[in-house]
C-alpha cells in the first residue's frame, strides 16, 4: 500500500500555484472560534478584515451588519465556514462547479479525437449555430464536410 502525504502535495501544488505555501497554515490558526477563522482568512488572503460588531444583550453574538454583509459578498467567504465553522457549505459549492457529469466526460472524450484545427472548425460551428435562424443540423453537417476535407488533404499531404 502506497502512502500520501497530501499535506506535502498540497503544499507543492499550491507553490506551484503562486505561492500560496507562503500563507499562514491553518495549523496555527484559531478555526474553533468566528474571529479565529475570520483572522486566518484575512491573514491567508491578505485582506483587510472587517469590523465586527457584538449583540449588547448577546456579547458573544457577532452581528450581522449591513457593512459585515458587504464585506462577505465582497471577499466571497463561506458563511458556513466563517459563522459556524462547517465546511460542508463549501464543499458543496466547490463541488458542483467543478465536478464532471458523465455528459461532460463524454464530451471530452469525443473531443479528445480532435487535433487543434479540427477543434477549431467544430468551435466555429457551434458558434454558428447559436446564430438566429441558423438550423444547427445543418451547421453540424458543415462541421463534418471541413473536417472530412482537412482530413483528405493531410492524408494526401502525408503521402507525398
Amino acid at each position: 500500500m502506497t502512502h500520501i502525504d497530501t499535506a506535502a502535495t498540497v503544499s507543492k501544488s499550491r507553490t506551484a500555484i503562486g505561492g500560496l505555501s507562503d500563507r499562514p497554515s491553518e495549523k496555527d490558526a484559531d478555526l474553533e472560534t468566528t474571529e479565529g477563522r475570520i483572522e486566518w482568512f484575512c491573514a491567508y488572503f491578505e485582506i483587510e478584515p472587517p469590523k465586527l460588531q457584538y449583540d449588547e444583550d448577546e456579547p458573544d453574538q457577532i452581528v450581522l451588519t449591513d457593512d459585515l454583509l458587504k464585506w462577505i459578498r465582497r471577499e466571497g467567504i463561506n458563511m458556513d465556514w466563517a459563522f459556524c465553522g462547517s465546511v460542508s457549505g463549501a464543499l458543496a459549492v466547490h463541488r458542483e462547479k467543478y465536478r464532471v457529469t458523465p455528459e461532460q466526460e463524454e464530451w471530452a472524450e469525443l473531443l479528445e479525437k480532435f487535433d487543434a484545427h479540427e477543434l477549431s472548425i467544430v468551435l466555429a460551428g457551434l458558434k454558428q449555430a447559436k446564430e438566429p435562424g441558423i438550423n444547427i443540423d445543418s451547421a453540424m453537417l458543415s462541421v463534418s464536410e471541413q473536417i472530412k476535407a482537412y482530413r483528405s488533404n493531410d492524408s494526401e499531404a502525408a503521402a507525398n
